[in-house]
Formats: structure tokens, sequence, C-alpha cells
């Protein structure tokens, strides 16, 4: 009959005390430095007790324990960084029983360490936008090669607007971010304007000017002229040959005036493509120098256009003056279709690079 009864005398104890640690009845006293913190808390049932504690709610990774039977328990947690939260949870337990408090949090006193939370890069042609959100009020101090920015008003969100680079351009950058304590933090990296393209937006002629999808992709603006208007997009920026098998296939690009060019970037769809195209450039539109010959799409880089389709994008060396920009293949030249059925081939893009002005 003892034994029974200490058996559910023992039970309730063990009943009683998860209860009131699930129901967070449990009182918890918290003393809070710049790098440390106490916690005391009280329970009714002698058990030993340890504490586990960290940064983050899922990783608690620190550890304090109490190695004697006590209903007051103590916790002195050390080396603890200032200004930050800290999340962390108990387990009370003995040989009948262990139960574990909820996960609660405490932060330090101070002012945190900078830490970027978030950070973006704008690139442009001849100007970068750095955006960046801290953890905490910060001024910053940006070096480039070639200038150095700063802002010494204390802002968790900060942009930082580089302007007067070349196109073309890398820039190693070094940023210094700085609390109201003048605790530092560094970062670094790099930044690539784009290319000048003064073939954006002028006027093209030639046999891509097929729709493929009329269902689903728009007749305006007009198919060609999408070979140069900055997009890289199946419905709005992509022109489809005519049927290569039975007719020659070109595209001239008027520059409106005789420029240097440096490059020629041509952006081919992936599944449909020329396996033997050349590219010319002139200053009448009457002789014609070629720049490359016998050129394999296929042999380009491979990225993804802004709609998701595979891309071969090929860079032909010019560097020499011109007004047309010329793109040919010939009559049942060889190309590339997923489709059996497809007798054509799509450009997305073409650009003609000087990144000298």
């Amino acid at each position: 009959m003892k034994k029974i009864l200490f058996s559910l005398f023992y039970f309730f104890v063990i009943i009683d005390l998860a209860n009131a640690i699930n129901k967070e009845q449990l009182d918890f006293m918290i003393d809070i430095g710049f790098n440390s913190a106490v916690i005391n808390v009280k329970v009714d049932t002698e058990c030993y007790s340890r504490l586990m504690y960290g940064l983050k709610p899922n990783k608690l990774t620190g550890l304090v324990m109490n190695a004697d039977m006590l209903t007051d328990h103590k916790f002195e947690i050390l080396n603890l960084l200032e200004g930050k939260k800290y999340y962390f949870q108990i387990e009370f337990y003995n040989n009948d029983f262990s139960v574990k408090t909820a996960i609660k949090e405490i932060q330090t006193l101070g002012i945190a360490t900078p830490e970027i939370l978030n950070k973006k890069i704008e690139c442009y042609v001849k100007s970068a936008e750095l955006s960046i959100k801290t953890n905490v009020p910060v001024k910053y101090r940006l070096k480039t090669a070639e200038q150095i920015l700063e802002n010494l008003e204390y802002k968790n969100d900060i942009v930082v607007k580089i302007e007067n680079l070349k196109s073309g351009a890398a820039y190693e950058y070094e940023l210094i971010l700085m609390n109201e304590k003048n605790v530092e933090l560094i970062d670094s990296g790099i930044i690539k304007t784009l290319d000048n393209n003064i073939a954006l937006n002028k006027k093209v002629e030639g046999t891509f000017d097929i729709n493929p999808e009329p269902n689903v992709i728009a007749n305006s603006p007009s198919i060609i002229s999408r070979i140069t208007d900055g997009k890289i997009h199946y419905f709005t920026g992509m022109a489809t040959s005519g049927n290569v098998k039975e007719a020659q296939q070109n595209v001239i690009i008027d520059l409106e005036e005789e420029q240097f060019i440096e490059k020629i970037k041509v952006y081919w769809r992936a599944i449909a493509y020329s396996k033997n195209y050349y590219v010319m450039i002139s200053s009448d539109k009457k002789k014609w120098n070629y720049i490359g010959k016998n050129i394999d799409a296929s042999k380009g880089i491979t990225m993804r256009s802004e709609s998701g389709d595979p891309l071969f994008v090929n860079e032909i060396a010019a560097n020499n003056k011109a007004r047309y920009i010329r793109i040919w293949l010939a009559k049942n030249s060889e190309f590339y279709c997923k489709f059996d059925n497809w007798n054509f081939v799509q450009i997305f893009e073409i650009e003609a690079i000087n990144n000298q002005i």
C-alpha cells in the first residue's frame, strides 16, 4: 500500500511540474549585462537542470548546467556579444522526468557590432547602386580605385550611388560600416558596369520578322525590331527567321552614324540556332567586311533569358569603325532546331559594344 501511495505521490509531482512549465507559470529572474546574463528560476521539485542558448532559436549550441539537485536554479551565461538577441531554453530533469520550458529570448545591453542583413548591387552602363540593410544604424565610407564616398548620418538602410564609372569595367570596392561606438564592419566585392551597347533601339531590317506563336506573342512592336530592344524575353524580345532551307536569312542594323565597335554580341536561342553564320560590318551598306565566318552559335557561352530560355551568346571582335552590322546565313546552311518540323532560327538580341565612349 505504501509503495502504491509513493508512486501516486511521485506521479502527481511530475504532472504538477510539467503543467507549471507548459503553462509558463515559472518565475524567471533575469539580470542582463553588456556581455553576460544571469537567469534564476525556482521550481517546486528538486531536480537537475541545464540551459541551452544561442543566437538562433533553432540552434541552441551554448550550454550551462546545474549538476546538483536543486529547487532554486541559477544560470550564469558569459562571453556574450554586446547588443545581441539570444534565445534560451531550460530543461529540468531527474531519474523520473524531463521537462523543457518554451524557448525565450533576452538581449544584452549596448550597441551590437554591425552586420549586413541584406545587400543588393545594381550595375548600369556608367554607374552602380549599392543598397544595404544593417542590424543597427551605421555610417559608412566606400572606397574604390577612383573615389571615396561617405555619409556620417547613422542609418539602417543605406543606398550608395557610385557615378562616373567606365562602361564594361570591373571595380573593386571596400565598404566600411561603423556603429555609434565606431565598431567597424568591412565588406568588399566587385562592381561590374554594363557594356555600352550602341545598337540599342537602332533600326533593324532583314528576314527575322516571323511571329512563331501569334496566339501568345503580340505583333507590336515589330518582331524584327526586338533584335535591338534590349530585352531578352521570349514573348517580347525575340525574333524568328524565315525558312533557312529555302532562302538566305539576314539582319542589318543601322547605327545611324559611323562609330567605333569593339565587339558584337549575338544572343541565340539554344533550341533554334545557326551552326554556320557570318558577321559583317560596313560604312556604306555596299562594301562589307567580314569579322566572323562559319560561326557555330553553340560554341558561345551559355546563359538564360529573362523568360528562362537557354541561350548561346557569341562575342565577335570588331575593333573597327562602321555604321552597319550584318548577320548572314546562307540558304540551306547548317542549323539546329529542337523539333523536326522547325525550319527557322531565333535571335533574342544583337549588341554592338563600344566602351571607349
